[in-house]
C-alpha cells in the first residue's frame, strides 16, 4: 500500500504505528516474560564445561565462599549467619598453568532432596549436571551452625545424587574447640580408610597459600596436572 499525496501518506503512517501499538498492547504479556527470561539468564553464572572444576559444598556458614574468594577473584558474599549464599558462583585459578574452576554453592542441610529448600535446590542442580569433583566443607568452630556429626551427613545426600569424587577441608581449625575438632578428624579418616573419601585436608579457608596447596593437590589426584 502506497500513496503520492503527503496527506494521505501521513494518515496511512498513522494507521500503521496504531496497528503496530495495538500488536504491542496484545503481545503484551509475552514481551514482559521474555524481557523476565532475558535478565534471569544475564545474571546466571558462566560456568565453562571444558574446565576442570571444583564444586566446594557444605552446609551453611561453613567456609565454602571464602575458600572460593582465597583461591580467586571471585568475591561471593560473606557473612556470619546461615544462607548467605543463595546462588551460584563461579571463581578461577590457575594451578601449573591449568586453569582450574571453583564453583561455590549454597548451603545444605542433612535431609532428603525432596525436603530441601529452593536454596537448597539451586546446590542439588550443580551436584547433578556440572561434571567434576567436590569439596566437602566441615566446619570445626566453637558454635557451628549445624552440628559436626550433621555436617558429615551431608554425604550421605551426595552420594545419593552422584558418583563424584568427594574430598574433605575440615575449616576453622584456628577457632575450633578439642571437641569439634578431634571428632571431625575421627569421622573423616574413617570416611578416607573406608574409601569413602579421596583425600582430608584440614585448616583455615582464610590462608589463601593453604588453599591453593589444597587445589594442587586435588588437582594431581584427578590426574588435571602433573605431580
Amino acid at each position: 500500500m502506497g500513496a503520492d499525496d503527503p496527506k494521505e501518506l501521513r494518515i496511512l503512517a498513522s494507521e500503521g504505528r496504531g496497528r503496530m501499538l495495538s500488536q504491542i498492547k496484545r503481545c503484551r504479556k509475552s514481551l514482559i516474560t521474555l524481557r523476565s527470561l532475558v535478565v534471569f539468564l544475564s545474571k546466571l553464572p558462566a560456568i565453562d564445561p571444558s574446565l576442570k572444576t571444583i564444586i566446594v559444598a557444605g552446609a551453611p556458614s561453613t567456609g565454602k565462599s571464602t575458600f572460593v574468594a582465597s583461591a580467586s577473584r571471585a568475591r561471593p558474599k560473606i557473612s556470619p549467619y546461615p544462607f548467605t549464599t543463595k546462588t551460584i558462583h563461579v571463581g578461577h585459578v590457575d594451578i601449573a598453568n591449568t586453569k582450574i574452576q571453583l564453583i561455590d554453592t549454597p548451603g545444605i542441610l542433612d535431609r532428603p532432596p525432596e525436603r530441601m529448600n529452593t536454596i537448597e535446590r539451586k546446590a542439588v542442580a550443580a551436584f547433578n549436571n556440572i561434571d567434576g569433583v567436590i569439596l566437602l566443607m566441615i566446619d570445626v568452630s566453637d558454635a557451628p551452625a549445624i552440628e559436626v556429626e550433621n555436617q558429615f551427613r551431608i554425604l550421605e545426600t551426595l552420594n545419593l545424587l552422584n558418583k563424584k569424587d568427594i574430598y574433605l577441608f575440615i575449616n576453622k581449625i584456628d577457632i575450633s574447640n578439642k571437641s569439634n575438632l578431634e571428632k571431625a578428624r575421627s569421622i573423616a579418616y574413617e570416611l578416607y580408610e573406608n574409601k569413602k573419601v579421596k583425600r582430608v585436608f584440614e585448616g583455615v579457608a582464610l590462608d589463601r597459600d593453604l588453599v591453593r596447596r589444597v587445589i594442587l593437590s586435588i588437582s594431581e589426584d584427578e590426574g588435571w596436572i602433573k605431580a
